[in-house]
């Protein structure tokens, strides 16, 4: 366990650990995944930056990659496959024709009434 956390914090020629490097790209998995692993949040690279600094000036107190680092809970995003939201649902209705079927005969049994 000691030789895998100092490779996860392996700093490179800029100082940059995985996680700056995940923070900078916003690959927001991969920053869930290390902070999982448990590697250091507190590394600085050549600028003096954490990635928690990085984070914050790129993306903004609210993005859910500094919320990450801030260890507050951010919940998991799906992928598309496991994606499947009421407006993902409503979008594939309206463009198979079937929400619009649906409204145009409600509207009809209304006015017959």
């Amino acid at each position: 366990p000691r030789a895998f956390k100092a490779k996860i914090d392996a700093q490179n020629n800029d100082g940059n650990t995985a996680l700056h490097t995940a923070v900078d790209s916003n690959f927001e998995k991969c920053v869930r995944t290390l902070i999982e692993a448990d590697c250091s949040l507190t590394i600085r690279d050549s600028r003096n930056n954490t990635a928690l600094d990085i984070a914050k000036v790129k993306y903004g107190e609210e993005h859910r990659v500094t919320k990450l680092l801030k260890r507050l809970p951010v919940i998991p995003l799906k992928t598309k496959a496991e994606s499947t939201s009421k407006t993902d649902l409503i979008k594939a209705a309206v463009i198979e024709g079937s929400l619009t079927n649906y409204f145009v005969a409600l509207s009809e049994t209304a006015k017959a009434h």
